[in-house]
């Protein structure tokens, strides 16, 4: 998927609002999502691949 740093922030943050929407509709909270690429440490093609 070819995005601008701009068109990548925006959709992101729709993708954030989804997720709120969904958790909030099972009458929970969303307080934290934590970046995919923080999940792998160490792994540095897969920090690569996540950032591009």
């Amino acid at each position: 998927m070819q995005a601008s740093l701009e068109e990548a922030k925006a959709y992101m943050i729709y993708q954030i609002g989804v997720l709120q929407g969904f958790v909030q509709a099972q009458g929970g909270r969303l307080q934290y999502v934590k970046p995919c690429y923080l999940h792998k440490r160490g792994k540095l093609h897969f920090k690569k691949v996540s950032i591009r």
